[in-house]
């Protein structure tokens, strides 16, 4: 039948016709037991390449131009062709056509039809009658673009058709509906469109006018001397990721004005609690990249202890700048709150910390306003050197908010030149004809950095014509009379005007949708742009997402954007526009973005985009909804407002709070685009399964959402679903069946294969656009390797990082096919992160090496608990970050691990081992004991020379933990920086890592159970070391004499080593300067401290001696310490030396935790350490320890004007001091009333914990206290009382309680049948019961009291909810 022009078939089984070369015409009728098209029916197999088998296509239906398919009442389901390998082995598959000249398909009578397949090049004619559901019909036209005729009959479930079909299909004549169940809109439309004569002169008469419009605007544009700016069509030139990043060099000519204002920060006088620093100049100038200079700097993120960053253009009230800060220091979006409590919990953040805070390109505030600002901020933070950096263009701001200001002025004119040279020639080379232009090309830029970056961008990659066209343009000339910001307009306007495509306008003009210098998701960008329309694949680029990354580089290059983030792999994620370019795209989109200041009028006939900045409360002003293309709101929208907007392509509700998504959501028929991330959503409705047009569907970080909509896969156009925290700690999650059918995914971050059909793993085969990453988890459900091969995950070249995730429960012995599974799971080459998980095989596959991964950067391998050894990876050439933990069953590092041979390198004298691996990690190898080194190999078979090995030539982090059993490891590590090394018994490999080394920065050492010390060359070698801990090695002793050679060290540790006892003296003239935190615990071997030891080290920040049982001296050179924030001298029960009357020296002290100490230290000699402390300002947090029969507190308690926490533990005191505590509280209130002057008033948290009370102490206690404190709810700032109960039995209780004050909540539990709360319970943070005599009020009355409260009043805490069934 080679030259069979016609076929046709009545009611029998499918043969296989698709290689039938002279194929034109075919008709299957009558096929009533078929229920699938299987791929057979193409006539291509595993085994049958036929003549293609040296090619990269096949073709199916080669000629075929008609297709008939009737009377199949049994159909569901008509497939796709299979891609087969070349060959039977080999990574290449072969590419597939089908009807490639297909023009006419009439599908009849078949209503079980669901899937069919969408791959119709130049389909012209067709016809689709008698099926039920409508996805056949809407599958078919997803991609079609050249139907002329289109037949629908007798589809039930049709409502309407998506615009795509009738956008894309522009010469479509013939549309005709019979029998249908359509929506009476649609017949409307259709019979408007198609048979009203009157339509037609309606739109005649609209061409007419448009017409004439144009004409009086060009006219106008004439008589005022306007000339057109004819701009050549550019073709969009493919970039290559490596070149697609504009890499920004230190900022130019900005050094002297970043070293001046850091210096007036870092001087302040100590007078100064509050300094507040403008830096003032025009747009363009600069000032955004001198703050951001400033705040990233390495002294200031020293200097200052929380820094916030803000950028809000005018204070028109004072508590949305302080809830924005709070915003920003505590990474959580806030509820609606009152002022009072922003400022509270703003006090926990502040407060004893010194602040940088930036308010970045302010243009208007009022004085009143930015004085009481300014209060509040003064008595949230009494601390004294915080400061406020303004950025604005306005002199009158800066003078409001400060008396003295800093003027950035212009740029030099060869800083302007540098600037603009590396922004217009990467490769550093200037034409001479460029040279010879310097000087008006300065000019040009007026000494503004912007315009010279964006006037560079402009010309790059011109031909010489067009750049010289450019800068001799008149647009371009300054004027005597122009400012610097209009010169700058005029670039940036030419700028947009030589955007190479009227959609990459588009596009630049929707970032007027986002407010001012927001950070965007380039990803997100493109999906956003895709949903408008925008981006139109061409023959160079045939991928949507593709045409928008290059759009993105265009911008980036024209430098239109900055800011730009990467990835590990320096793939862009994020970015930011500068504001004077964000006002041109304000400029541009002004007529069509919601504008509540416009006219009234124009807002009800213009308006297409409601953005960020647009005010939700006034959406009702949009009179003719059916306009409105793209809605972004941070805020609940009532449903009836929400789905008037009918034509929505684009909702982002990201962040709104909308708990319930209605099931009208379907009716939205043409969203393209929806957004529902960090919402309280539970549940989608199944009825957003009926957007057929949907791109792009986030529900990402939706924590109560559990599941999706089972019937997803009908949404056929779906191209990127977000929506990973579904999976997190959620067993009984399922993938919605058929994942597969959605052929235009291209993300997919999870999946979580199934048992049943449809969530197998063959669903991800037929996801062939598929890129990004994707997790891949219930691996334990596919059988063998040839279900693995399913996925096709070699045939995804676009897929960059992938997790196999295996759960195993199956007792230990049973066989597994995980071998055979992640054989089948070989990826592609273009790979370049892969974890495996929980993976049960013995060995690896073949794919491990460089051959089949040759791309590969990060590698982690966790759980393999049945491997017996470790795949060959040494040759990866790209592999930087190595993770190997779980393999318990490794008993040596072989040298085959480090994948050499003689093979590729017999011409050379050396080998490198891991070129270029950065971090390594070795874990949880309970069974590992040799790490061997690399084999030296001959040259050829013969001869005395060998090959020259060189390992790990630039790792710089190595972790070894828990592999006790380990004893020998290599010692080639050239240049490593941090060495930790954890759970190991043996010192001997710790010595031998360190015996070669000279560059280490950082050590840790813990759990090496045979170490005593470490010896003399380990630090003297590493005179670089900064940071050395040395924690639970029982064994240890001493630290070496050279100890005093480390210069650069700023950390020491020493804990739980009971045995440690010596800290050498120091000799000469070396001491530890540099050191700012040391930390002694748990050492009882420890008698005393060589006075040596803290006398020099005047930069020390942190001192911490804890729990020293045997310390019985300890110098304190308190006037020797001014840079001491942090002490901690506690519960070294025999320490002798006391620091009375000195810690006032201590100025900056903010944490102190004191006692108690030896018995020969009496309460009176105790009480006076406490002399002078009161003066300390900064401090704020103050716990105090003493003993059994200390029978009262220390007086000076009452005297605290700054601390916000203490905490009193250990004392004697047979009843609870009452009196104490309304003296202490009057005196709080007394000296700062909080709700009054917003100033700080007293301890925030006070704490009584295991204090030696009978019960009914306790309980009289607890009683008078609650009844107490109900009088001072509201009045100061006293909101948490911790109790803790120690009765002399020795059992414990812990009981927490929490509340707010300004609202009268302040909860109380009562113990011995007094249990309850006054008011409502916010929180429960820890209960702990030991069975005493009380364990039955707890039991009874306690889950009383916890079963009252409902789990939203949990959910609205952030607290967990657990029930103790014990």
């Amino acid at each position: 039948m080679g030259y069979l022009l016609s076929f046709i078939l009545f009611n029998c089984l499918f043969p296989s016709l698709g290689q039938l070369k002279f194929l034109q015409h075919l008709e299957l009728v009558g096929f009533h037991m078929v229920e699938c098209i299987v791929p057979t029916f193409y006539g291509i197999d595993g085994n049958n390449n036929g003549s293609s088998s040296n090619n990269t296509n096949i073709q199916v239906f080669p000629l075929l131009k008609e297709l008939l398919l009737e009377d199949m009442p049994s159909l569901t389901e008509w497939k796709e062709v299979q891609l087969f390998p070349k060959g039977n082995v080999g990574r290449h598959r072969l590419g597939v056509r089908m009807f490639p000249v297909l023009k006419k398909l009439m599908i009849r009578n078949c209503p079980s039809l669901k899937s069919t397949p969408n791959q119709f090049e130049i389909l012209r004619d067709l016809s689709i009658e008698g099926v039920d559901s409508e996805i056949p019909l809407l599958n078919l036209c997803s991609n079609l673009t050249s139907l002329v005729m289109l037949i629908i009959r007798d589809v039930k479930q049709l409502t309407c058709l998506t615009d795509e079909i009738l956008c894309n299909n522009f010469s479509l004549e013939h549309l005709l509906n019979n029998g249908s169940r359509c929506s009476r809109e649609l017949l409307k439309m259709l019979k408007m469109c198609l048979t009203n004569s009157d339509f037609k002169r309606k739109m005649s008469r609209k061409i007419n006018n448009i017409n004439e419009e144009s004409r009086a605007i060009n006219k106008l544009a004439n008589d005022l001397g306007l000339q057109s700016l004819m701009v050549p069509p550019r073709q969009i030139l493919p970039i290559r990721e490596t070149d697609s990043v504009v890499v920004a060099s230190d900022v130019v000519g900005r050094d002297k004005d970043v070293a001046e204002i850091k210096e007036k920060i870092l001087t302040m006088r100590d007078d100064i609690d509050l300094c507040t620093i403008p830096i003032v100049g025009m747009g363009g100038l600069g000032k955004t990249t001198v703050a951001k200079r400033i705040f990233n700097d390495e002294q200031i993120e020293k200097h200052f202890e929380k820094r916030v960053w803000l950028c809000l253009p005018e204070m028109s009230e004072t508590k949305s700048f302080l809830e924005l800060i709070l915003e920003s220091l505590t990474e959580r979006k806030l509820e609606v709150q009152s002022r009072d409590i922003i400022v509270k919990k703003l006090r926990d953040e502040l407060a004893g910390r010194k602040y940088l805070l930036v308010l970045d390109d302010l243009w208007r505030v009022d004085p009143t306003l930015w004085h009481e600002f300014l209060d509040t901020l003064k008595g949230i933070n009494t601390t004294r050197g915080n400061c406020i950096l303004v950025t604005t263009r306005m002199k009158l701001v800066a003078s409001t908010v400060a008396v003295g200001l800093h003027m950035l002025g212009k740029l030099a004119d060869d800083h302007c030149w540098s600037i603009f040279k590396q922004r217009a020639f990467v490769d550093g080379e200037v034409p001479e004809e460029m040279v010879i232009m310097e000087n008006r090309i300065v000019e040009m830029c007026q000494g503004l950095p912007l315009a010279a970056g964006v006037l560079g961008g402009l010309i790059r990659n011109k031909e010489k014509h067009e750049w010289q066209a450019i800068l001799d343009s008149n647009s371009l000339v300054a004027h005597e009379d122009d400012l610097g910001e209009n010169s700058i307009k005029k670039i940036l306007k030419l700028s947009y005007v030589y955007l190479p495509s009227p959609h990459l306008k588009k596009c630049f003009a929707y970032f007027a949708m986002f407010p001012k210098d927001f950070e965007f998701e380039k990803d997100q960008l493109i999906q956003l742009w895709m949903a408008e329309g925008f981006l139109h694949p061409c023959q160079e680029t045939i991928v949507m997402e593709d045409v928008g990354h290059k759009f993105f580089q265009i911008l980036l290059q024209n430098s239109l954007l900055q800011d730009v983030k990467l990835d590990e792999h320096n793939v862009i994620t994020h970015g930011k526009m500068h504001d004077l370019v964000h006002d041109l795209a304000g400029d541009i989109l002004k007529s069509k973005l919601f504008d509540p200041k416009g006219d009234v009028g124009e807002i009800s006939s213009q308006v297409r985009y409601f953005g960020s900045d647009s005010p939700i409360d006034q959406i009702d002003k949009i009179n003719e909804p059916g306009r409105l293309c793209a809605l972004f709101s941070r805020s609940n929208i009532p449903n009836d407002v929400l789905f008037s907007f009918q034509f929505l392509r684009v909702l982002n509700l990201s962040r709104s709070g909308i708990k319930e998504l209605s099931a009208s959501i379907g009716k939205l028929v043409y969203l393209r685009y929806l957004d529902l991330s960090y919402s309280g959503i539970k549940a989608l409705p199944n009825s957003i399964c009926k957007l057929y047009s949907m791109q792009t569907l986030r529900v990402s970080k939706c924590f109560l959402l559990k599941e999706l909509p089972d019937e997803m896969a009908n949404m056929i156009s779906l191209r990127h679903v977000y929506y990973n925290s579904l999976c997190m700690d959620n067993k009984h999650f399922q993938m919605p069946f058929n994942m597969g059918k959605l052929t235009c995914l291209h993300t997919l971050q999870f999946f979580k294969v199934g048992s049943e059909k449809g969530r197998r793993i063959e669903e991800i085969g037929h996801l062939k656009n598929l890129r990004g990453e994707l997790t891949i988890e219930g691996l334990q459900l596919v059988c063998n390797r040839e279900e693995a091969r399913t996925a096709y995950l070699q045939e995804k070249p676009k897929i960059y990082k992938l997790k196999y995730v295996w759960s195993h429960d199956e007792p230990e012995g049973c066989e597994t096919s995980d071998e055979y599974v992640l054989d089948g799971l070989q990826p592609h080459p273009n790979l370049k992160t892969l974890a495996v998980v929980e993976y049960m095989g013995t060995r690896f596959p073949s794919w491990f090496s460089e051959e089949f991964l040759p791309n590969l950067v990060r590698l982690k391998l966790s759980g393999c608990k049945r491997c017996k050894g470790i795949p060959s990876l040494g040759q990866l050439k790209f592999l930087q970050h190595l993770e190997l933990v779980g393999f318990h069953k490794v008993e040596y590092i072989e040298p085959t691990f480090y994948g050499n041979d003689n093979g590729s390198s017999r011409n050379n004298t050396n080998i490198q081992v891991f070129p270029l691996l950065k971090e390594l990690l070795l874990e949880d190898m309970p069974s590992l004991t040799e790490w061997k080194e690399v084999q030296l190999l001959p040259k050829g078979n013969v001869g005395r020379d060998r090959l020259g090995v060189r390992m790990f030539p630039v790792l710089k982090k190595l972790t070894i933990r828990n592999c006790p059993l380990l004893k020998s490891t290599p010692n080639q590590f050239e240049i490593l920086r941090e060495l930790s090394i954890e759970g190991v018994d043996s010192e001997i490999p710790l010595l031998n890592l360190c015996s070669n080394l000279t560059s280490l920065v950082m050590l840790i050492i813990r759990d090496v159970k045979q170490l005593t010390c470490l010896t003399d060359e380990i630090l003297r070698n590493n005179f670089s070391l900064e940071h050395l801990l040395v924690l639970n090695c029982g064994e240890f002793r001493e630290l070496p004499q050279s100890l005093y050679n480390l210069r650069s060290l700023e950390s020491l540790s020493i804990g739980d080593c009971t045995n440690f006892s010596s800290i050498p003296v120091s000799r000469g003239e070396n001491h530890l300067t540099s050191l700012l935190k040391l930390r002694l615990y748990n050492c009882d071997g420890l008698t005393s401290l060589s006075s040596g030891l803290l006398e020099h080290c005047q930069s020390l920040e942190s001192l911490n001696v804890n729990k020293c049982n045997n310390l019985v001296s300890l110098p304190l050179h308190v006037w020797g310490m001014p840079s001491l924030s942090y002490l901690n001298i506690s519960k070294c029960p025999k320490l002798e030396s006391v620091p009375a009357g000195s810690l006032h020296r201590l100025t900056g002290l903010k944490t102190l935790h004191i006692g108690p100490f030896s018995e020969l230290v009496d309460f009176e000699a105790f009480q006076l350490i406490f002399n002078g402390i009161q003066q300390l300002s900064s401090l704020c947090v103050l716990w105090v320890y003493g003993h059994a029969h200390w029978d009262s507190l220390p007086y000076q308690l009452l005297e605290f004007s700054s601390v916000t926490e203490i905490g009193i533990t250990d004392f004697g005191i047979k009843a609870f001091p009452i009196e104490t505590l309304e003296l202490a509280v009057h005196s709080w209130k007394k000296a700062a009333p909080i709700v009054v002057a917003q100033t700080h008033s007293g301890p925030r948290f006070l704490i009584f914990h295991k204090l030696a009370w009978s019960s009914r102490q306790f309980r009289t206690c607890a009683t008078r206290t609650s009844a107490m404190l109900q009088g001072f709810c509201g009045k100061q700032s006293l909101r948490d009382i911790f109790f803790g109960y120690r009765p002399v039995t020795g059992s414990s209780m812990n009981i927490w309680c929490y509340g707010e004050a300004n609202e009268r909540l302040f909860p109380w539990i009562q113990l011995g049948g007094f249990c309850g709360t006054k008011g409502k319970l916010d929180a429960i943070i820890a209960i702990s019961v030991a069975k005493d005599q009380f364990e039955w009020h707890l039991s009874i009355k306690l889950k009383v009291s916890l079963l009252c409260l409902s789990d939203q009043a949990f959910h609205e805490t952030g607290c967990t909810k657990q029930k103790n069934t014990r």
